[in-house]
């Protein structure tokens, strides 16, 4: 007799991925923006202010494309990424996973095939 319900393998892998990527939930406080403002509005020329939205601190390396693209504020290793850019971040997510799980699923069947 089970308790609960079968957990399939879909059910399994899913279960050890985070739902968020890693460090994107670093929003800076008020008192951070407020001194950093007119950093943040110098490294983010496409936003009207910096009052309105929220800006995360994350790794530089997780925002590669938006460095590339300047549309952040650098400062000792981290990109101050406004909340409209954070899209962005889980894109790139989302991008290095299929990646990683296309890989593995092509040297398996690879591997089945010999």
């Amino acid at each position: 007799m089970r308790a609960g319900p079968a957990a399939g393998p879909l059910t399994a892998r899913a279960a050890h991925i985070p739902s968020r990527p890693p460090d994107a939930d670093v929003q800076i406080g008020a008192e951070e923006k407020e001194r950093l403002r007119a950093e943040l509005s110098a490294g983010s020329p496409q936003l009207k202010g910096v009052t309105s939205g929220a800006f995360y601190k994350v790794p530089f390396e997780d925002a590669l494309e938006l460095v590339q693209a300047r549309r952040v504020y650098l400062r000792g290793g981290y990109a101050y990424v406004p909340s409209t850019d954070v899209i962005t971040l889980v894109m790139g997510v989302f991008r290095a996973r299929l990646s990683a799980a296309l890989t593995v699923r092509r040297a398996r069947q690879r591997g089945h095939a010999l």
